[in-house]
């Protein structure tokens, strides 16, 4: 398995607004990726509903980072550091809630 396929696995919401996720193969990982316009810069916070993190964090992909994340009625946002490159797309790991069924 090359390294790019890990989070190449669709979900069932795969998309919300300007965030696309993935999960990894087994399922236990999901990811968010924020997608930039041309010229836009990232907000100071994104938010997204569905795909809910389990903990009340992400981590940042490409440095590792771990952010808080918090969810009120359904809705997940997480706070951007403010030294963070906001002229690029950007994107999370995180453990899913599990699905409800």
């Amino acid at each position: 398995m090359s390294r790019n396929e890990t989070g190449a696995f669709i979900v069932p919401h795969y998309n919300d607004g300007k965030i696309w996720f993935t999960r990894s193969k087994n399922g236990s990982d999901m990811y968010a990726f924020y997608a930039l316009s041309d010229g836009e810069t990232l907000p100071s916070s994104i938010e997204w509903t569905g795909n809910i993190p389990r903990e009340n964090k992400v981590r940042l992909l490409g440095d590792g980072r771990t952010l808080k994340c918090t969810v009120k009625d359904g809705k997940a946002t997480v706070k951007l550091p403010r030294n963070l490159d906001r002229s690029t797309s950007l994107g999370f790991a995180f453990r899913p809630l599990p699905d409800k069924e």
